[in-house]
């Protein structure tokens, strides 16, 4: 069989942060299957020899042939493994393992390997319920020392490596599929680079073991009683390409049909130069079933502008008030990015921010952006920029928020004055209604003063504190522990010397220590959030938090006259 290919060595100039597409135009003169792929050096080929034999990288498995236990071997797991078509995280097939009854690493299956040293390694995993530990993967040598060990905790959190300094911050949803990939894999300084679905979570995280010196084993399996978990897509030694990515990877094409396989280039955050890879043709074609086409990519020296978030949806506003959100926008390239103007399409969108806005190469800035409707209905608009980009910028933010109908309060009366003579009892009503067209939410709260001098009042009552209340003008509440179904205390340890996976706020600033060593007035400021937290009406992406455990987010730490924070607490006795 013959193969019409439209260009033999594409050849592509972009800039940094810019996005392109390039089509490629692929005729075969038989029906065949096609699935198209990405490397950067190596071809991979499927290994189909007995799994007693060890297998040479660069190996893969994405168990679309239906079978497993003709590549890889039992390793004492009491539990099942089977391929399913129920679920996967690539194509139709996935490996799905359940029903371990033994509490015992390494039981499921493995693969052997030749003594290794692979620089990249991909899977993608689907864990059991949060509760349990599930998933493991697992990559080390023949004497059982491990490089990698991967699961899901029973908190629902992936681990990798996270007892050695590596990273366990991210959550185990088990409703969805994950990919996970180890890059740099270096063998000298004995660390790797660790991605969770394309995402960087932490480079240079060390060797579960450093004296492991080679790879001859992985293995895939459970811990808990009766835990499951699938995996699918697993690559050991293949260099992939992160710049480039086919919209489809597989069909089927009769005689005379032609596939336009539309690929996406991405130079963000790409170095200035030339970066050459190469295109996988795979087929059924028994004398073509590899078809290598080499591509090169030239990027420009130049400034990027990418969008982390480019949705912001504000809600409900009431029409004559706003609303603020945060915008990040990120320089993807090596030269400053300057933003002249912002276009908003819709006039209920706007922005107080300072132009031009400037922001270095690498960075980011976080600019805001207000929600003022002025009628009652739904508004859907965008944002887009005019910056120094070399090219037309493709990125806009879509923005969205309501201005439902407001309410208006009305009373029967503003003052109500009542005399009770002692020992007496009187009822008074109040009518309210709403005026309004759109719904109305109403507290009341009764506040009472002492009168001074008045009589049978003291002027010295002591202060009342109120151990709930709320909602106020935002919906907020509040409640003490003392209420019903109030706040309760609960110990969570996350120091890491204890097991945990907190963070350590230093350094701290504040009053200095007292003779005992304590330092009760310190505090730390702008603690970054890993996610935006709305607080009346405002997306806050840091924090500050005091010695004592109370979080705010004024400019300002909240400190009593003497000097000292106070955290109202149920259990003073912990910090």
């Amino acid at each position: 069989m013959e193969w019409n290919i439209s260009a033999h060595t594409p050849s592509i100039l972009t800039t940094q942060g810019d996005n392109q597409s390039i089509p490629l135009t692929l005729s075969p003169s038989a029906e065949t299957d096609v699935l198209l792929a990405v490397d950067d050096d190596d071809m991979w080929i499927m290994n189909t020899s007995s799994a007693a034999t060890p297998k040479q990288l660069p190996y893969s498995e994405d168990f679309e042939d239906g079978r497993w236990n003709d590549t890889w071997v039992n390793s004492a797991g009491t539990g099942k493994a089977v391929v399913t078509e129920t679920t996967a995280g690539e194509g139709v097939y996935s490996l799905h393992y359940y029903g371990q009854r033994s509490n015992t690493h390494r039981r499921g299956i493995q693969q052997h390997f030749e003594p290794s040293h692979p620089d990249y390694f991909s899977f993608r995993v689907r864990s059991g319920p949060a509760e349990q530990n599930s998933g493991f993967v697992t990559l080390g040598d023949i004497y059982g020392g491990e490089m990698f060990f991967f699961f899901s905790n029973a908190s629902g959190y992936w681990f990798c490596n996270n007892d050695t300094g590596g990273d366990a911050s991210q959550a185990a949803n088990p409703d969805r599929w994950y990919r996970v990939e180890l890059r740099n894999m270096n063998w000298q300084t004995k660390r790797f680079d660790y991605y969770l679905d394309g995402e960087l979570i932490k480079a240079g995280v060390q060797f579960r073991n450093p004296n492991v010196a080679s790879i001859t084993r992985l293995f895939l399996y459970n811990y808990d009683a009766n835990s499951e978990a699938w995996w699918d897509d697993i690559r050991l030694g293949v260099h992939t390409l992160p710049w480039m990515e086919f919209a489809s990877q597989s069909g089927q094409l009769s005689t005379t049909e032609t596939i336009h396989a539309q690929a996406t280039i991405s130079a963000a955050y790409l170095t200035a130069g030339q970066h050459s890879g190469e295109i996988v043709l795979r087929s059924n074609d028994p004398l073509a079933d590899f078809i290598n086409i080499p591509i090169r990519l030239l990027v420009a020296d130049s400034p990027g502008l990418l969008l982390p978030r480019a949705e912001i949806d504000f809600g409900a506003v009431v029409p004559g008030s706003s609303a603020t959100r945060n915008l990040r926008i990120a320089n993807s390239g090596t030269q400053t990015l300057v933003i002249q103007e912002l276009h908003f399409a819709d006039v209920a969108f706007g922005s107080n921010q300072a132009l031009p806005i400037t922001i270095p190469a690498g960075q980011s800035l976080d600019i805001p952006i207000q929600f003022s409707p002025q009628e009652a209905r739904a508004h859907n608009s965008s944002i887009t920029f005019t910056t120094n980009l070399p090219y037309p910028s493709n990125q806009t933010a879509v923005l969205t928020g309501s201005g439902p109908l407001p309410p208006v309060l009305e009373a029967s009366a503003d003052t109500v004055r009542i005399t009770v003579p002692a020992g007496a009892q009187l009822s008074t009503q109040i009518t309210f209604s709403n005026s309004g067209q759109g719904p109305l939410n109403l507290t009341a709260l009764l506040r009472t003063e002492a009168i001074k001098g008045g009589a049978g009042v003291s002027g010295n009552d002591p202060l009342h504190i109120a151990r709930s209340g709320g909602p106020d003008s935002f919906g907020y509440t509040f409640k003490d522990d003392t209420e019903e179904h109030g706040a309760f205390f609960q110990w969570d340890e996350i120091a890491v010397p204890m097991g945990g996976s907190g963070v350590e706020l230093t350094p701290l600033t504040g009053r200095p220590r007292d003779s005992n060593g304590n330092n009760p007035g310190a505090f730390v400021t702008g603690l970054p959030l890993t996610f935006e937290f709305p607080f009346y009406g405002t997306e806050r992406q840091e924090m500050a938090v005091s010695a004592y455990g109370a979080v705010y987010f004024d400019a300002a730490p909240k400190v009593s006259a003497d000097g000292i924070f106070r955290c109202p607490a149920s259990r003073p006795t912990k910090p």
